[in-house]
């Protein structure tokens, strides 16, 4: 019975960030989709695949978080992470807006420190690192491969039909799940 409400609650964790993500960077005209009904699913089957594999991986590795896994630290990160999802929608980035407008570099590499942030905040484990890493780089290229096919596209795109700052945010949601994960197998453990 345990088994199913962490899948569950990942499930539902990881379609909710998922209709977040999407909704923020349709409004801000950052990302379109046609026919956007399955990614909340997919985000839920793939938060539930990576919430689950993070505490099998500590275990099967013989290590543990460096920070202590508990709920404030998950929420620690997931604040952390929506602000990140924030500001990749907000930022500007708009030629023709008047003032200051961020260059990509600037932007990646500012979300970049934010999503190694929400790591450090909640893990700072090798095997959190690589996890997350990994699921960044299969979550980027399967977006590329998906927008090189018309399923997404990115307003400005700059990295092989996504945005340069992507794998940040992939990267960051992973950090999140993992904790999330590891948190939910610990109370699973009582």
């Amino acid at each position: 019975m345990h088994l199913l409400a962490q899948i569950l609650t990942l499930f539902t964790s990881g379609s909710l960030c998922s209709v977040l993500v999407v909704s923020m960077h349709v409004k801000y005209e950052i990302l379109t989709f046609r026919g956007d009904e399955w990614i909340h699913a997919a985000s839920g089957f793939f938060a539930v695949l990576m919430g689950l594999i993070f505490p099998l991986m500590d275990s099967f590795f013989g290590v543990k978080p460096q920070v202590q896994t508990e709920w404030a630290t998950f929420v620690r990160q997931l604040t952390l992470f929506m602000g990140l999802v924030s500001a990749s929608a907000k930022f500007p980035f708009d030629s023709n807006s008047s003032g200051w407008k961020a260059n990509n570099a600037e932007v990646s590499l500012t979300l970049l420190f934010i999503a190694l942030l929400v790591w450090w905040v909640g893990d700072r484990s090798r095997v959190g690192f690589c996890l997350s890493m990994a699921q960044a780089l299969i979550a980027t290229v399967t977006l590329q491969m998906l927008s090189s096919y018309g399923v997404l596209e990115y307003k400005d795109a700059d990295f092989a039909g996504v945005r340069s700052w992507l794998p940040a945010l992939l990267f960051a949601g992973c950090a999140c799940v993992g904790t999330l994960g590891r948190q939910l197998s610990k109370t699973d453990d009582r």
